[in-house]
């Protein structure tokens, strides 16, 4: 199970989000038993790095996406950036027909799947992972990471496409998952026809909404994901104009018609829920009409290859069409209705451009696109030699907020003299953060981007500080797992419970320097900034503590004995309104006094949830199921419990949905 903090406002607003986005599921792959490595259990101090670098079966070759880590040394990184902490146990299901007969080479595919903090942070680091059902109907799932929330999408060619139950490993246990039921599933039909009726042998594209806002990788590699998955399918009208597409997901889908010489027509929502086909759907291809124009750059030269979207802002409802520009930078985009339209033009080392209220038919529309900045300099330690291996992170600065922005933008830096050349910044006003192993993180000082090469940024490391100490809990017994973290003077735990929570940073723009308490309770903090320092103590069964520290370059300080209390802790089993287990589905607990306290488990395959380390006060607790009602039911309160929860105690709630 699963324990994440962010703020209710937060999601609310990501739940509405998602809402209008529609029906989220994962890809799908080729593997019996996917593992991944083993992770060895730390006896010192010494802060190590669980995370999930390949996945490896013996005699198969199952997908791997490497995700490049921006540090070897886990105090020199985020430890929210990394996909894996502790190992859990093995997670396996089985898939099946209607009838409960086993289906043989089902494509199981999970994917990580984010919170709103992770994401608003440019969280980078995730993985898919697949592999197939054997003789049986079953997969197994070995060596995930305890705590991390997975979505399962289920395929075969034989099949609709199914989401199977999400998840997150347990420590110290295996889970058998609810079998995944893979049916004939939903169907869409219809006929294209132009205005006078006459049938089109259109091209009729459906794709099948997500549920999640957020998904890892390309445009173009979520496109052929989508594909292989099921929920991207592309059918030819037949000479009558007729269309019949078979074997859908459940879901929102929409429809898109288009032919040569015909605007494309589009038909959303289409909703396959609950049964329920769409059948007899009548699309009309109007007369088409174009956008064309140039693309260039401030010198009157032409920009090929830039990508030109268009989306139609009246009337509604929104339209879309694309073109790429040809090497005398022209485009032209075709197969668009009647309506004012919006342009976007992107293209590499270009800042975005813009042309808004376009009409259709206009060919004479000129962009000029400006050349992105670029900043050079050098990293170097406080004696002047050379910084071979460093990491570097673009921040904005911005006037009237002393809290630096995120930008998503990180580099790594190998084998070099220590010099670095950063292109593609569009301009503005930025900071650098260097790191490496063995210093201080450190900023650069400020400065403004625009159109040219920003020089002489150089960034000088000094070795940082040591901190230690032991965490324990109220009896003087050593306390595992605890993460430690710096912050800097002004952070209060209410900083992590502000609009956003801790996706926001920290209020003194401290660097990220983490790590957690060994089998002792002991921990050591390398290479901290010499600065007044707050530090953290995070732990999922205690309630977080705060202790003032200061370091020093060079300087190790010893913060002692640091004790952290048992918080309360609320579990249970949670059922349908069948009474059978709600496996998958999530807990959610909030607190009514507008703090944005905000804490979200998933729920096991036996319908069991705890969520531990809760202060003292009154929470709301819900349960929503994993199907597409519970998108809906985020926003429904019928099933919340009122409850009251000590310190230290710990509170059976049997929870119960309605849907």
């Amino acid at each position: 199970m699963n324990s994440g903090k962010s703020n209710s406002l937060a999601l609310v607003l990501v739940a509405i989000f998602v809402i209008g986005a529609g029906y989220f599921v994962m890809s799908g792959g080729a593997a019996p038993v996917v593992n991944l490595p083993a992770i060895e259990d730390t006896k010192d101090d010494t802060p190590v790095i669980n995370a999930a670098d390949q996945l490896s079966s013996p005699g198969q070759d199952p997908e791997r996406i490497d995700i490049e880590r921006t540090s070897t040394d886990i105090n020199n990184s985020d430890i929210d950036n990394l996909f894996a902490d502790v190992i859990g146990g093995t997670v396996s299901g089985k898939v099946v027909d209607e009838n409960g007969k086993s289906v043989v080479g089902a494509t199981v595919s999970l994917n990580q799947r984010y919170n709103a903090g992770e994401l608003m942070r440019g969280y980078q680091s995730g993985a898919r992972f697949k592999t197939t059902s054997d003789r049986n109907g079953e997969f197994i799932f070995a060596g995930l990471a305890v705590g991390i929330n997975m979505n399962m999408w289920v395929n075969h060619s034989d099949f609709a496409p199914k989401q199977g139950a999400p998840f997150a490993a347990l420590k110290n246990e295996s889970q058998t998952l609810p079998p995944t039921i893979l049916r004939a599933g939903y169907v869409v039909s219809g006929k294209v026809t132009d205005r006078g009726s006459n049938p089109l042998q259109a091209t009729v594209e459906l794709n099948m909404q997500p549920s999640d806002a957020f998904r890892q990788g390309s445009a173009e590699e979520i496109r052929t994901q989508d594909i292989a998955s099921g929920r991207s399918v592309t059918v030819m009208a037949d000479g009558n104009g007729d269309f019949h597409v078979d074997k859908l997901a459940e879901g929102i889908w929409i429809l898109r018609a288009s032919y040569d010489g015909f605007a494309t027509a589009e038909i959303r929502p289409i909703m396959l829920l609950k049964g329920k086909n769409a059948d007899r759907q009548k699309v009309v291809l109007p007369d088409e009409f174009t956008i064309g124009g140039v693309v260039l750059d401030e010198q009157q030269m032409p920009i090929a290859d830039a990508v030109i979207g268009v989306a139609r802002t009246s009337p509604r409802p929104t339209l879309t069409g694309s073109a790429t520009t040809n090497r005398q930078g022209e485009f032209k985009v075709r197969g668009l209705q009647e309506g004012s339209y919006g342009l976007s033009v992107q293209a590499p080392g270009y800042t975005n451009g813009r042309s808004g209220r376009v009409n259709a038919g206009e060919d004479n529309v000129q962009i000029v696109m400006q050349v992105k900045g670029s900043v050079s300099g050098r990293v170097s330690g406080s004696a002047g030699q050379s910084i071979s291996s460093f990491q570097l992170e673009i921040l904005r600065t911005r006037r009237g907020n002393q809290q630096y922005g995120l930008t998503g933008q990180r580099y790594k830096f190998t084998d070099t003299d220590g010099t670095f050349d950063l292109p593609d910044l569009a301009p503005g006003s930025y900071i650098l953060l260097g790191r490496a192993n063995g210093y201080a993180p450190t900023y650069s000082s400020s400065f403004s981007v625009g159109r040219t090469k920003v020089e002489g940024i150089d960034i000088l490391l000094e070795a940082g500080g040591v901190i230690k100490g032991t965490i324990v809990d109220g009896e003087g017994h050593p306390v595992s797992g605890a993460v430690i973290s710096v912050h800097g003077e002004d952070f209060t735990l209410d900083s992590n419970d502000t609009l956003f929570g801790s996706a926001i940073g920290d209020p003194n723009n401290m660097p990220q320097v983490k790590t957690r308490s060994n089998s002792k309770g002991e921990f050591t903090l390398d290479n901290v900034v010499p600065s007044a320092l707050t530090l953290q103590i995070e732990h999922s069964e205690y309630l977080d503590e705060l202790v003032v520290s200061m370091a020093s370059s060079g300087t190790t300080t010893n913060v002692g004995r640091i004790v952290i209390y048992q918080g309360g802790s609320v579990h249970g089993v949670v059922s349908d309104k069948n009474g059978d287990p709600l496996a998958g589905g999530t807990v959610t607990m909030t607190t009514p006094n507008g703090n944005f306290f905000h804490r979200t488990i998933t729920i096991d395959a036996k319908g069991r949830y705890r969520i531990s380390g809760l202060a003292a006060g009154t929470y709301s607790v819900s349960p929503i199921a994993a199907s597409i009602d519970g998108l809906w039911a985020g926003l429904d309160t019928t099933d919340d419990k009122s409850i009251y929860v000590n310190v230290g105690q710990d509170l059976e709630l049997n929870l119960e949905t309605s849907k």
